[in-house]
């Protein structure tokens, strides 16, 4: 990347990036639909294909960039020529023309198939007549537009190879206004595509909050739109015969980055159903845990703020010992008995029947009288 300018290099950052994510989007779409057992159909099948396409409009930006120029416009490209450079910059604009017609051709074919995907799906989830009839219209259209492209791309400049040798003999069309001409019908043909499952969705009978749910994963799609509209303003040149290729690059990986993750957006719902039961675990787990700390923290503060061994020094007596008895109930499980001393310096017996696991008996010599109290054992 050293010879490259600081569009070139941003030019290569985005397509590596923009690449790795359509791969990665893709393989989760499949996982998907293989994992959860969703089935794949004709719809996963076209994006599928956009994924080599995509590839390789990524390995042809490298290689335009790497071997040819980096970031310049063909109108600079036809001032130097005309300056008589050496052969191995004529070489590296003729490279770098080139890679940005194949660009522009793999860029038709990626559109189409994404579409396709697209109304595909549509047809798929709706299967009333009219919405079937709609979705067939644009694909009809939608094919229109690819035949359109495609016969301009073989017949803008004549010959063709006038378009990555500008000072050749021949002729080609305002590249400028076409593109414009051809990026308004595929901004319009894009928006009425990502509406059109509105009406159908709050057409059949479900609940609202279902209704608004589906029509809003749909209406994603618009930051499509929003894309393709910055596309446009970003390269169209008023009064000038060619677009601002720089630009038209970058924003085109950005436009169709865009478009294959809101046509596998709809597929991921299981995934986001996971993810939503992996977070909930995991808040559970977090608030049980909190609770169990909670409960033995204060069993911790119980035991040293109540529990009679905190407060004394508990010794266990003999069993014969003549400071008193005590009969063991039938049925409880073991006698204890403690020495406490009481602060006139009077010896109070403790007689623990731990049948009864939250009290104490204290049976109390004192002054030739016996009292018997309860205090909380935990």
């Amino acid at each position: 990347m050293e010879g490259l300018t600081d569009s070139g290099r941003q030019r290569l950052t985005t397509s590596i990036v923009a690449g790795t994510i359509v791969v990665l989007s893709v393989a989760l779409r499949f996982w998907c639909k293989l994992k959860l057992k969703g089935g794949v159909h004709a719809e996963d099948w076209w994006i599928l294909a956009a994924v080599p396409i995509y590839l390789g409009a990524v390995a042809d930006d490298i290689w335009g960039l790497l071997n040819g120029i980096s970031g310049e416009n063909l109108d600079d490209i036809i001032v130097a020529l005309l300056q008589n450079p050496p052969p191995e910059l004529v070489l590296a604009f003729e490279t770098y023309l080139k890679s940005l017609y194949i660009g522009y051709v793999l860029y038709i074919f990626l559109v189409t198939t994404i579409r396709f995907s697209i109304l595909l799906l549509y047809r798929r989830i709706f299967s009333t007549p009219r919405f079937r009839l709609q979705t067939l219209i644009m694909m009809g259209v939608s094919l229109a537009w690819f035949i359109t492209s495609i016969v301009f791309a073989f017949t803008y400049c004549i010959p063709l190879e006038k378009f990555w040798r500008p000072l050749a003999p021949g002729r080609c069309l305002n590249f400028n206004l076409f593109y414009f001409v051809i990026g308004i019908l595929e901004t319009a043909i894009d928006l009425i595509i990502l509406v059109l499952p509105v009406r159908a969705t709050f057409a059949v009978q479900l609940p609202l909050r279902t209704k608004f749910f589906v029509s809003g994963i749909f209406l994603l799609g618009i930051f499509v739109i929003a894309t393709d509209v910055l596309r446009i303003y970003k390269i169209y040149r008023p009064g000038q015969i060619y677009i601002e290729f720089t630009e038209s690059i970058f924003w085109t990986h950005i436009h169709s980055l865009v478009a294959v993750l809101c046509a596998n957006l709809p597929i991921y719902k299981p995934l986001r159903a996971k993810v939503v039961n992996f977070f909930s675990s995991i808040q559970k787990s977090f608030g049980s845990s909190l609770r169990s700390l909670r409960g033995d923290t204060r069993q911790r503060i119980g035991d040293s703020a109540d529990g009679p061994e905190a407060s004394f020094d508990l010794k266990t007596m003999p069993s014969d010992s003549p400071m008193g008895t005590h009969k063991r109930p039938e049925g409880s499980l073991e006698e204890s008995r403690y020495p406490i001393l009481d602060n006139r310096g009077g010896t109070y017996t403790s007689m623990a029947d731990r049948s009864d696991a939250s009290m104490d008996t204290l049976i109390i010599p004192s002054r030739g009288i016996v009292r018997t109290t309860k205090v909380d054992v935990f």
